[in-house]
């Protein structure tokens, strides 16, 4: 099995950091649970989960659309995968 740090880049994907995959895992198991996407950003911005700079809480659909259109994946998603 490959290790990959936060950063790498693996398959075509940017690896976030670990809290960042974290907020990325939980948007793509909303949407698939079929949240909207004003649904998705009301509720991480009501908990206060900060965005990618961490200079704001306040999500917006767009934000959360581009993460969804970008294909980040969480660490997760590459065990086992080559080279």
């Amino acid at each position: 099995m490959h290790k990959f740090k936060p950063g790498a880049i693996a398959r075509g994907y940017f690896l976030e950091s670990v809290s960042e995959q974290a907020v990325i895992a939980e948007i793509r198991n909303r949407r698939a649970e079929r949240w909207t996407l004003e649904r998705i950003a009301a509720d991480l911005t009501r908990r206060a989960v900060p965005t990618k700079t961490g200079k704001s809480s306040n999500w917006t659909h767009q934000a959360v659309a581009r993460i969804l259109k970008r294909g980040y994946c969480a660490l997760a998603d590459l065990q086992g995968a080559t080279t």
